[in-house]
């Protein structure tokens, strides 16, 4: 299956297919809480499965191995259902943009049930958004 591109715009595929791999409680904050703010944000990564999260780790992009990020995440069924979201931005012009600000604004208003990586005191994970 082809992965399909982000776009700016109400409605964009791929960040479509990745929140059908996010918890219920993520989605609903993105679509809720980020996009009204920040229309031109998507998400870069929701579920990680064994290898994509590993290589992360080595690549020192995350301090945890499998099955350990909140990335990692499965129902009870077994199907991917993260309890953590990393988001970017997106320009006009295709490229991408992590803006600690923005960020910074989101982190403001979260719930307390959820945590921003930009608080983490070993690995600043700024574009990452987690479920506690």
């Amino acid at each position: 299956m082809t992965t399909p591109k982000h776009v700016n715009g109400s409605n964009c595929p791929a960040c479509a297919m990745k929140l059908l791999q996010t918890d219920l409680k993520l989605r609903i904050w993105f679509v809720s809480h980020v996009l009204p703010q920040f229309p031109d944000f998507h998400v870069a990564i929701s579920y990680r499965n064994e290898a994509d999260q590993n290589e992360a780790y080595v690549e020192h992009k995350s301090d945890l191995k499998f099955p350990f990020s909140k990335h990692n995440h499965m129902d009870s069924l077994g199907k991917p259902c993260s309890k953590a979201i990393d988001l970017f931005q997106l320009f006009g012009d295709g490229t991408a943009a992590f803006p600690i600000p923005a960020y910074q604004k989101l982190a403001v208003g979260l719930p307390d049930t959820m945590r921003w990586g930009g608080t983490f005191t070993d690995l600043r994970d700024y574009d990452h958004f987690e479920l506690l």
